[in-house]
C-alpha cells in the first residue's frame, strides 16, 4: 500500500492515489483499524483537489497509522473472543 501511494505521489497520478486509498480504506475497516481507515478516507476524499505537498503529508499520516497497526499486531495486544466477536 505504502509503495503504491508513494508512487502515485511521485508520478502525480491522482486517480491512482484515490483508488489505492479507497481499496486500502476498505481493508482497514475490515481489519477494525479505524484510525488507519480515517486517514485513508481523508486521502481518498482530497486526492483530486489538494496540492501535492499536502497529499504527501497525508500519505505520511497513513504510513504512521499503519505503523501503529503493525506494532499493535506484533505486540500481540489483541485477544480473539471465542464467539468470534472482536
Amino acid at each position: 500500500m505504502s509503495d503504491r501511494l508513494n508512487a502515485a505521489i511521485t508520478t502525480r497520478d491522482r486517480a491512482a492515489l484515490r483508488a489505492t486509498a479507497h481499496a486500502a480504506k476498505g481493508a482497514a475497516r475490515n481489519a477494525a483499524s479505524p484510525k488507519l481507515a480515517e486517514c485513508l478516507a481523508t486521502l481518498e476524499a482530497t486526492a483530486e483537489k489538494e496540492k501535492w505537498p499536502t497529499l504527501a503529508k497525508k500519505v505520511k499520516a497513513v504510513e504512521a497509522a499503519f505503523a501503529e497497526v503493525r506494532a499493535f499486531v506484533a505486540a500481540g495486544q489483541f485477544v480473539a473472543d471465542s464467539t468470534g466477536d472482536p
